[in-house]
């Protein structure tokens, strides 16, 4: 198994305690996908209306849209919300683990480390730690939905068009790994750099 995805899945470990308010993540960022959905299939019922010069069809458009924006921004407070909730709630659960670990670690280790990368593995570190796992979590869940519910809204208009389409995934999938790769160094170079500077 590859080392970035075990440290993942320790990360996530830490998420436990709090499933329900990943529950609450889940329903408010899959409504907000639902919504996304919705505007390719509410485009199209447009457009077909405007063409059949259909007046009853095109009086409840108007509502039917401030339903969908209202419930696409409730959905997006609610995963955003209760993801900062869980963010905090990691930040302060892994600072009290790294704070314990200092506690116990040898005279000699304070000796051979500046206080600077010592206060920096507290605050700074766990920040961006904590930071990039519920980004991600969060882009994961959201735009992981909203992938599938357009690939499956999109086999359903036309397979044979989503499957040319699809053709291009393998090649994506591997400029997103080489970009992940070099922003991980970078953020490595900028966690040595933080304690320099502390």
């Amino acid at each position: 198994m590859n080392q970035d995805f075990k440290v993942y899945l320790r990360l996530i470990s830490y998420l436990k305690p709090y499933w329900g308010v990943a529950l609450l993540v889940l329903i408010g960022f899959g409504m907000n996908s639902a919504t996304e959905v919705s505007v390719a299939k509410l485009i199209k019922f447009i457009i077909d209306a405007i063409q059949n010069a259909s007046r009853a069809d095109l009086d409840w458009f108007p509502l039917l849209i401030i339903l969908l924006v209202f419930f696409r921004g409730l959905g997006l407070f609610m995963g955003g919300y209760y993801t900062a909730v869980i963010s905090r709630s990691l930040v302060f659960s892994i600072r009290q683990e790294v704070y314990a670990k200092l506690l116990r670690l040898p005279a000699q280790y304070y000796l051979d480390n500046s206080s600077g990368h010592i206060t920096a593995k507290i605050m700074y570190n766990v920040e961006q730690l904590t930071a990039a796992s519920s980004e991600s979590l969060k882009t994961i869940v959201r735009d992981g939905m909203i992938t599938l519910g357009l690939l499956g809204y999109l086999f359903y208009t036309n397979w044979r068009l989503t499957i040319c389409i699809m053709v291009f995934l393998p090649v994506i999938g591997i400029l997103v790994r080489k970009a992940s790769k070099r922003m991980r160094k970078l953020s490595m170079q900028v966690q040595d750099t933080m304690g320099d500077v502390n």
